[in-house]
């Protein structure tokens, strides 16, 4: 798999995470915290290098959601 191939990719589910960063643009994840648990998940060399998916950020949301009911 090529650099670039990985850095569109979700490091948790391996799906698509729609970065925007080699497009020149500002990616969607600068404007979400991301939380620890999902980051603290990843290898070192991982963590800050790809971004994780917003299914992936919603999936852990709606847990945390649920154990608190």
């Amino acid at each position: 798999m090529e650099q670039n191939n990985v850095m569109n990719i979700c490091p948790i589910c391996k799906q698509s995470n729609q970065c925007e960063i080699e497009e020149g643009h500002r990616c969607w994840c600068m404007d979400v915290e991301v939380p620890k648990q999902l980051i603290e998940q990843l290898p070192a060399e991982v963590q800050g290098a790809q971004c994780i998916c917003k299914n992936c950020i919603e999936n852990l949301e709606i847990k945390q959601f649920i154990t608190r009911l």
